[in-house]
């Protein structure tokens, strides 16, 4: 997401969210009902002057104010960050509760110019929630640095933490209602560390660190959770090369941080980035790997059809396959086949609208899928699978074997 400059403010509730959008051709803004209008009005008394308000690049949110109950009474506190133009005055973030009216409940120090993150989190077990906001110092800055605020446990809020990170995450790793704290330090052949964050004697404290290999291109993508039925942790995305990736498994235990198959670093390293994630919603995290199709003579890496497919850890750490993909980026679509299916023969045209998938040894087509810009005409012979946007994804193998699903991608 990126900055909204507001000139001009508008405010919209949707569907429980707030949505502030610039609109310069606007001399007033207009008058909103209810409690989005006490809102504005609230913060517009509080905010200088040609303030901008900024909303967290990395958050799926539509605007910069959020509410979100920060001391577990059921009633959400408003939060905004905004900076001004004087350069000299730091990026501020305004907390407002209600009683009575929309109060301000605190105001905190940021750094830097961008409002990177901005996330919520129990992490000292008190029923109220801390305030970790991630900063940049300009659009194209590498250098990040995180902020956490306890804001109720004294009469003005208490900066627990000030570091520098790459990642961060926040999970109750054990279960007992408490969360931690995951921080990432990486800069390329120098550092890659991770740090387990745990709140002790009205601190943030490093419980633990872990240093992993500096030598990958940065992550895309770090995740938390269920890493098999009992263990906790993280799975880390990471880049390799020109285009190669591989993902590390962290368990959390306790205060400890375990890197897992040190010994086997080739488990999870694949042709191209494949995102961990919980792919047959059993609660339980999986990495993806990129397992070629069988072929006649090996193929260049551009010109070769990976099968994508998933796997879980369990307790005892044996891989378990959970899910196995055909995908076809280019056209939005993947086809799912049973997970003991061979290594099947993939064909495709040069432009990959058209694909066949054939069993290995009798060459029998089992699946076929033929994207189209034209719509399906009643006596062709081909069998429309779905339709999406201005194309029509089309069959020829209508008896296929129905264990073979197709869907679109979200």
């Amino acid at each position: 997401m990126k900055y909204l400059f507001l000139a001009i403010l508008s405010a919209f509730f949707l569907s429980g969210c707030i949505r502030i959008q610039s609109n310069t051709s606007l001399m007033i803004p207009p008058e909103l009902p209810g409690k989005e209008a006490e809102i504005t009005a609230a913060f517009s008394t509080y905010l200088p002057k040609n303030a901008e308000l900024l909303t967290p690049v990395n958050n799926q949110i539509n605007g910069p104010t959020l509410l979100v109950d920060l001391d577990g009474d059921g009633v959400d506190e408003a939060v905004l960050f905004y900076k001004t133009e004087d350069r000299t005055e730091r990026l501020k973030g305004l907390i407002l509760s209600y009683k009575n009216g929309w109060k301000k409940l605190a105001e905190i120090d940021g750094i830097g110019t961008r409002l990177i993150d901005l996330q919520f989190a129990d992490l000292s077990n008190d029923g109220k929630k801390e305030i970790i906001a991630g900063f940049a110092y300009s659009e194209n800055s590498t250098e990040h640095g995180l902020l956490v605020y306890e804001i109720f446990s004294n009469h003005t809020p208490t900066l627990l933490l000030d570091s520098a990170y790459t990642g961060f995450l926040l999970d109750d790793f054990d279960h007992g209602g408490k969360d931690s704290l995951v921080l990432l330090k990486f800069d390329k052949g120098k550092q890659n560390t991770v740090f387990l964050y745990q709140y002790h004697d009205q601190h943030l404290q490093i419980m633990n660190q872990l240093e992993l290999d500096p030598y990958i291109n940065g992550y895309e993508e770090i995740i938390s959770g269920q890493i098999s039925q009992t263990k906790k942790g993280l799975m880390l995305d990471a880049g390799i090369g020109a285009h190669s990736a591989t993902t590390f498994i962290i368990e959390v235990k306790g205060t400890h941080l375990l890197e897992l198959f040190t010994d086997n670093k080739d488990l999870t390293y694949k042709a191209s980035m494949v995102f961990s994630k919980d792919t047959n919603h059993d609660g339980i995290l999986e990495f993806g790997m990129l397992e070629e199709p069988y072929m006649e003579e090996p193929l260049p890496y551009v010109e070769t059809n990976y099968f994508t497919v998933y796997y879980q850890l369990d307790d005892q750490l044996n891989v378990n396959k959970t899910a196995n993909y055909f995908i076809n980026y280019e056209y939005n679509y993947q086809i799912e086949f049973p997970l003991d299916s061979p290594a099947l023969e993939i064909r495709s045209s040069e432009n990959r609208k058209y694909i066949e998938v054939l069993h290995p040894k009798t060459k029998e087509v089992l699946f076929d899928v033929f994207v189209s810009d034209m719509q399906l005409q009643s006596q062709s012979d081909w069998k429309k699978l779905a339709e999406s946007n201005n194309l029509v994804y089309l069959t020829k193998t209508i008896d296929y074997d129905k264990s073979i699903q197709f869907t679109l991608l979200k």
